[in-house]
């Protein structure tokens, strides 16, 4: 009897730490799923043959309400990501990073050199890759 209740218990333990990680995993993909819908949205505006209008369309305020959303989604998703996940995690912050960037950019535009404009254009096409890819 008494090993009948530990067997029971064993796989109730098994059974409770399998559903915590379908769960976390769940949560993991919500967010990242959340970060791509939100960072197209936000990237929609951006094409490589108007570079500075496409950085000042960036400084609109849903733009900036987006960026700032995608930082905390960005922060979620490092917090949850396994060890399987670490690779996805840092294409993320590359796609954030770069978006930052040229959010950042507009401010400063006229004070650039030229590598850091093109750097921002060299983003713009990265952008604009992802956007197709997808």
């Amino acid at each position: 009897m008494l090993r009948k209740v530990s067997i029971c218990l064993i796989l109730f333990t098994i059974l409770i730490l399998y559903l915590t990680s379908c769960s976390t995993n769940n949560e993991y993909s919500g967010s990242v799923s959340s970060f791509k819908e939100i960072y197209f949205k936000t990237t929609d505006s951006i094409v490589p043959s108007d570079i500075l209008t496409s950085l000042k369309n960036l400084q609109g305020e849903e733009n900036e309400k987006n960026i700032e959303k995608l930082k905390q989604l960005l922060d979620e998703i490092k917090e949850k990501a396994s060890e399987n996940n670490q690779d996805e995690y840092v294409q993320l912050s590359n796609w954030y990073d770069g978006l930052a960037y040229l959010h950042d950019a507009y401010k400063n535009w006229g004070n650039l050199t030229f590598e850091e404009k093109e750097k921002i254009f060299n983003e713009i096409v990265l952008i604009q890759n992802r956007r197709h890819k997808r």
